[in-house]
């Protein structure tokens, strides 16, 4: 889908409750949050310029949330491998594991992962966090 098509298609969801004599007095009304999940770092750094102001979150996926007005928030979002590099910062003991009571496999030591994160990504967030 394009912007425009997805823009259309926001503006007949607009016009399709303007033409109806709806009644929202006292009804609850969800909040709603629209992605645009993107496939690589150039993408996604393009697209979180393009927000101007937002809050930043990260687990497995690093999200840039724009929040427009106060039902609606629009977040890009891309996995968090695609946009950072994954370097390895030391190493951590796993205890020994018992297979069976005799036999046990011995401790050793694993690498350890952090995610170094281009800072360019968080200029316009709006919680410094």
């Amino acid at each position: 889908m394009t912007k425009d098509e997805f823009v259309h298609e926001l503006r007949g969801l607009a016009e399709y409750l303007e033409s109806r004599d709806f009644d929202f007095t006292d009804c609850r009304v969800s909040s709603h949050l629209v992605y645009l999940m993107c496939p690589d770092k150039d993408r996604f750094l393009h697209n979180v310029r393009c927000l101007g102001s937002f809050a930043k979150s990260a687990d497995s996926y690093l999200n840039a949330t724009h929040q427009v007005g106060k039902q609606f928030a629009f977040q890009i979002t891309a996995r968090r491998e695609e946009v950072c590099e994954k370097i390895q910062v030391g190493t951590k003991l796993v205890p020994a594991t018992a297979r069976q009571v005799i036999e046990a496999e011995p401790a050793h030591e694993e690498p350890v992962f952090e995610y170094r994160c281009p800072e360019r990504w968080i200029d316009h967030q709006e919680d410094g966090g």
